[in-house]
């Protein structure tokens, strides 16, 4: 669970009242989430940290009692936080709006520690061009097949087959039969293993990438935004996430190897792409087809949220 499904989780239970004794067992609850949540994704945790939690959590409990998706003001990057800890306050009154207040007078630097030290954000990537994941071995395999030369007739070594009435096209019927076999056993299990890689792709892209978790396995990644992506409005951009989060219209056209890594939404007049690649542990190379791309324990996600433009 990370902080938005935290959020959503905490409306569904039922409407938070205005009354201060109910705000801070619910800024408690989302304190301890919080901790809880820097611990399980091996997080520092330092008196900046500490320092920061309760605005946070604050936050949290205001976006969950307006039942608004204004959390995902926090994933961006934004110069000065403070106005969006004001914006927020304005809605609340109490010990909430006093949390949140206080929070929007902090320096800005110190401020948006705070938010980084919560294990918020979403990095900024330079393009929305990145690697993408090795062939599977039918692919590789038919194309050394289509670049080789046709079977030979010699058997074994240095003995050539036995020549009779039709008995070359037969073995090359065999062999044709046999090698038709292999690749569509072998097309169904990488048809099986992109199902499972799609829906990983799912549970990583319905988080935003952070603690992400599928059967019982976390899904290790990342999450970035392209410059282009980061220069549209706060609220556009906060509209667009949802829409990546929500993201259901799965096609021929953009999921041709119904792997669910692509993707197009628009909010507010802007339209965006998003994709998730598959590396290696290392974010070196692409994760290779099938062995490692659907195993959470040998990939790592790559989530990119950008402008066509930037394709």
């Amino acid at each position: 669970m990370n902080h938005f499904q935290w959020v959503v989780a905490i409306n569904s239970v039922g409407d938070l009242s205005n009354g201060d004794d109910e705000m801070r067992l619910a800024i408690t609850g989302a304190e301890n989430f919080c901790l809880d949540f820097i611990r399980d994704n091996g997080l520092p945790r330092n008196y900046m940290v500490e320092k920061g939690i309760p605005y946070i959590a604050a936050y949290m409990v205001s976006c969950a009692k307006n039942i608004d998706y204004e959390i995902f003001n926090l994933y961006l990057d934004s110069r000065d936080y403070r106005r969006i800890f004001q914006r927020e306050a304005e809605k609340n009154k109490g010990i909430l709006a006093d949390m949140l207040n206080e929070a929007a007078q902090i320096q800005p630097d110190i401020l948006r520690s705070f938010i980084i030290g919560a294990g918020l954000r979403l990095k900024i990537a330079p393009t929305g061009t990145g690697k993408g994941v090795k062939l599977t071995r039918v692919q590789e395999r038919g194309a050394l097949r289509a670049s080789s030369p046709d079977p030979s007739p010699i058997l074994g070594t240095g003995h050539r087959a036995k020549s009779g009435p039709g008995s070359s096209q037969k073995k090359e019927r065999q062999m044709a039969q046999a090698i038709q076999t292999d690749t569509a056993a072998e097309q169904a299990r990488d048809h099986m293993l992109r199902l499972l890689i799609a829906e990983q792709n799912d549970a990583f892209r319905r988080c935003l990438g952070f603690a992400a978790l599928w059967r019982d396995h976390h899904l290790k990644g990342r999450a970035v935004v392209t410059p282009g992506f980061e220069a549209l409005p706060m609220a556009t951009k906060s509209a667009l996430m949802e829409k990546v989060i929500n993201f259901t219209d799965f096609t021929e056209e953009n999921d041709h190897w119904e792997d669910h890594s692509f993707g197009r939404v628009e909010a507010d007049g802007a339209a965006i792409v998003w994709k998730i690649d598959l590396y290696d542990t290392a974010y070196t190379y692409g994760a290779t087809m099938p062995d490692c791309a659907c195993d959470p324990d040998q990939t790592r996600r790559v989530l990119t949220l950008y402008l066509p433009s930037e394709h």
